[in-house]
């Protein structure tokens, strides 16, 4: 009695709760050592009875058959996997840090997600007011989800005659800004990385962003370097169509605003 008590005693206040009552009833159910055994074990306990624990786990652990050790090791490495991979299982759920929750995905984020695929987009581009619009067709626009945001590439499509480019773009919700950020880059154009952001999270499905300002070349042979104002609006859409617009004001005094891009979108079939 003194052996098996000494023995499960000692052992369950070493595995730290992380093995199963049940489990450890098992490992330690069975037929006690020889008497050999039990006497050298027994002896063993009597001369080495110290309050250090390091020290009473040793004894047992030198008294206990290499067989039965073999089963309580392999117990306690396995609920300790299952512990560290599986923490809030076995241990207390640490408080979700400020980080964690704002990278949840919102209803922001589950709409865009919506928007992901392909997409038939033809462009209408003016230049300037007084001229007649440019109408680019034929072209798709692949968008996928990364993370929070929505990343699209515009290029022709195949059987395009429109010369090869490419428009990439990222769009995502601010759950800490509460705002839209929008940036995107066209290689038709020395633009460079155009940012915007809208003022709110958009009212009925309406979101409008506003440009940085930025030095556009112009069309001629000199570079003109005229400064350019620019919107983007998200119109309100369906699941198979959107149109986006853009209006431009130019930094020529004459504060003119006109629709200067506009997007139609059609999920391809």
């Amino acid at each position: 009695m003194c052996y098996m008590r000494h023995r499960t005693e000692t052992i369950r206040a070493r595995v730290y709760g992380y093995v199963s009552t049940e489990i450890l009833d098992d490992v330690l159910r069975g037929p006690l050592p020889n008497p050999k055994d039990r006497y050298e074990l027994e002896s063993m306990t009597m001369t080495s009875r110290t309050p250090a624990p390091q020290s009473r786990a040793l004894t047992v652990a030198s008294g206990v058959r290499a067989w039965r050790l073999f089963r309580l090791g392999r117990a306690v490495m396995g609920a300790c996997a299952i512990a560290l991979f599986a923490g809030p299982t076995f241990a207390q759920q640490s408080p979700q840090t400020a980080i964690e929750r704002m990278q949840e995905p919102g209803p922001e984020a589950v709409a865009l997600a919506k928007r992901a695929g392909l997409w038939d987009v033809k462009i209408t581009f003016r230049p300037s007011p007084d001229i007649k619009p440019i109408v680019f067709d034929g072209l798709i626009a692949e968008r996928k989800m990364i993370g929070l945001f929505l990343e699209e590439i515009l290029r022709p499509g195949t059987g395009s005659t429109i010369p090869d480019f490419r428009r990439i773009s990222y769009l995502t919700y601010s759950r800490v800004e509460g705002r839209w950020q929008y940036v995107s880059l066209d290689t038709r154009f020395p633009a460079g990385l155009m940012p915007a952001y809208s003022p709110d999270k958009g009212i009925d499905g309406k979101i409008t962003f506003q440009f940085e300002s930025l030095a556009f070349a112009g069309f001629g042979q000199e570079v003109e370097g005229w400064m350019l104002r620019s919107n983007y609006v998200i119109l309100p859409h369906g699941d198979d169509a959107e149109v986006a617009q853009q209006y431009w004001t130019r930094a020529d005094g004459s504060e003119r605003q006109w629709l200067a891009v506009e997007y139609r979108y059609n999920r391809h079939r």
